[in-house]
Parts: structure tokens; sequence; C-alpha cells
């Protein structure tokens, strides 16, 4: 399974009114591949898209382990997104961060020895190590407008 997967969704030119100057990043972080955890998360999904906003483009980043990229993938598939019709460009890129997985959770241990809550797994951990994924996304120059809530 590759690394990073990525759908690319055209806004239709017909509904744009004027070229859209920035982009919405949004950041979502799972792991593991239960039906219901994913059902709940392809309406999360849906709902962001359904509530995009009208002045600006949508990248949505998906970072997740192996189990997770393949069951997000195939529900993209599935849903058949590119269908559809849209009024600014859409983007979803998912990225699996299996490789650093074990590292980043040894990293998270020794910053909080006594404080690190295994009952969430990785998944509610990894928008700490955000920037590491998606920075490759955002031109530089926008970096100093980010703005995360973790």
């Amino acid at each position: 399974h590759r690394d990073t997967s990525c759908f690319e969704i055209p806004g239709n030119e017909v509904l744009k009114t004027e070229p859209k100057q920035h982009t919405l990043h949004l950041i979502q972080c799972l792991s593991g591949n239960e039906t219901g955890f994913i059902d709940e998360w392809e309406v999360n999904l849906k709902s962001a898209i359904v509530n995009a906003p009208l002045d600006a483009d949508m990248h949505i980043h998906i970072i997740a382990d192996a189990k997770a990229s393949i069951a997000v993938n195939e529900r993209l598939l599935a849903a058949k997104l590119s269908e559809a019709v849209w009024r600014n460009k859409l983007s979803i890129t998912i990225s699996n961060i299996e490789s650093q997985k074990e590292a980043w959770m040894h990293h998270l241990g020794s910053l909080l020895p006594n404080q690190f809550d295994t009952r969430i797994g990785i998944g509610g951990y990894l928008r700490l190590f955000s920037y590491e994924v998606i920075l490759k996304y955002i031109p530089r120059s926008e970096w100093e407008d980010l703005k995360t809530a973790v």
C-alpha cells in the first residue's frame, strides 16, 4: 500500500464566481478499521464536504495508520466523489503513517511517561505530528497563517 494517495475533484467552472485565493485545510486522524468507526468517519467526512466554505477550495488531509488508510481509500472509491459537482476544488489526501507510528508512539511515551493515556490509540494523537505530514501541501508563504486546534 502506498504511503500517500490523493483524490482531486475540480470545482465546477459554471458555479465559480471568482478565483479562490486560499484553501481551507482540514485534518482528520484515524487508526484502525473497525466498521462502526469507519462508518462514523464517513459521515463526518461527508458533513465536512457538504459544509465546505463557499469562498475557498478545500483540502482534507487524512492521516491514518495502514488499516485505516486501506478502509478510507475503499470508502472514498465507493463514494464516487469525483462524479459529484462541487462549487470549488476539493482535494483529499490520505497519508499512511504506519512506518512512523512506532517512533511517534515512543516519542509520546517519552514526553508523557506517566500521563500518556493508553486507552486512546495513536489516532487520537496523530494531529500532534500533522506538521510532518501536511506542510508539503501548503505553500511556505501560508505557513504563518496556519491555525491549528489540538
